[in-house]
């Protein structure tokens, strides 16, 4: 993760920019939260959409969320999931994470296969989960320790999330200490495209508010 928020930084530095508004939704949430910690001055405002605070996930002890996530036991072992997932023109794949849709039923869905069916594509991404979650983690932990937020901050959680129960989300209010704002779409996991509409009003309102003092 420490690599990640210096690719961040790296591209703020190469674009002028000091500091930005920054959204992310699920692994790009958790990178969001440890950038506005780690590097509070560069971030203005920030916005997480379906995954919470880290630590507020296991602070709020929701057996929904342990059952939930448990696909991690078969991403974590290097190999394993490359072989189930695209098995059967990527049924599983339908199965966990689309709601079981049929070939050529969501375009969402066929271009994610579309772009995890490149060369080392799914083998980069499951590499978010090994890196940060996995063994290879615990030599990276000091860099990863979370701090509170200091920015104002918005959640985006949606009520048909088949992977992130609403406590981790809610439960992240208390490890932000600048403002808070908590808004539940009515939509799966997949927000960004799902309800790509009532998501970019709420990025509208909330990033285009009154100026702020920002985490700095």
């Amino acid at each position: 993760m420490s690599v990640l928020v210096g690719d961040i930084t790296g591209l703020l530095d190469s674009t002028g920019v000091d500091r930005a508004a920054v959204v992310g939704h699920d692994w790009g949430a958790v990178l969001a939260y440890q950038l506005a910690g780690g590097r509070p001055e560069r971030v203005d405002r920030l916005v997480v959409v379906s995954v919470g605070y880290p630590a507020a996930a296991a602070v709020s002890g929701d057996p929904e969320r342990i059952q939930r996530s448990g696909y991690l036991r078969w991403f974590l072992p290097p190999g394993v999931a490359e072989r189930l997932l695209p098995r059967d023109d990527w049924r599983l794949f339908r199965d966990w994470g689309w709601h079981g849709v049929e070939r050529n039923t969501d375009p969402d869905c066929e271009r994610q296969i579309a772009d995890l069916s490149r060369p080392g594509a799914l083998t980069a991404g499951l590499n978010w989960y090994r890196a940060n979650l996995g063994s290879a983690a615990a030599a990276d932990q000091p860099v990863r320790a979370l701090v509170p937020v200091l920015c104002p901050t918005m959640g985006v959680w949606s009520s048909g999330d088949q992977f992130m129960a609403e406590a981790q989300m809610t439960r992240s209010s208390d490890f932000v200490t600048g403002p808070w704002r908590y808004e539940r779409l009515g939509c799966d996991h997949w927000v960004p495209v799902h309800a790509a509409e009532e998501l970019g009003n709420l990025l509208l309102d909330f990033l285009g508010g009154p100026e702020n003092p920002g985490c700095g």
